[in-house]
């Protein structure tokens, strides 16, 4: 559909001019023209993230995910938007399985920050079990 097409377009400019708002204003338009893709779901959640909106980044890429599994994008900014909500076990096994779909170097550092965080809370798990 060349709407659809339009929109996109539109969005990427925008997105690439960090104009946020109006990225996420066109891809809002893209979903509800009927283009809700995983591709398109990861991309506005990515948005949502650069306006600090990490749970409704969460809520985009969970619905990515579920139409396709494979999306390393959706993995990788659900991960970086937990990550922002402090939680970290989480934030590590997205991040885990983004780097295996498609390994991003840029990632690298906000995955082991995320690694060493998530390790810290596994340890700690039993002993706030054992004293509640």
């Amino acid at each position: 559909n060349d709407r659809i097409a339009s929109l996109k377009h539109e969005a990427a400019i925008a997105s690439e001019s960090n104009s946020p708002l109006e990225a996420l204003e066109c891809f809002n338009k893209v979903m509800l023209a009927g283009a809700a893709s995983a591709m398109n779901l990861a991309k506005r959640a990515e948005i949502l993230l650069k306006l600090s909106r990490p749970k409704a980044a969460i809520q985009d890429c969970t619905a990515a995910i579920k139409l396709n599994p494979d999306s390393g994008k959706a993995h990788r900014v659900r991960g970086i938007a937990n990550r922002k909500l402090g939680k970290y076990v989480e934030a590590y096994e997205d991040l885990v399985e983004s780097q295996r779909l498609d390994y991003d170097e840029g990632v690298v550092a906000i995955f082991q920050f995320v690694k060493g965080k998530a390790t810290k809370k596994k340890k700690n798990a039993p002993k706030r079990a054992r004293t509640s």
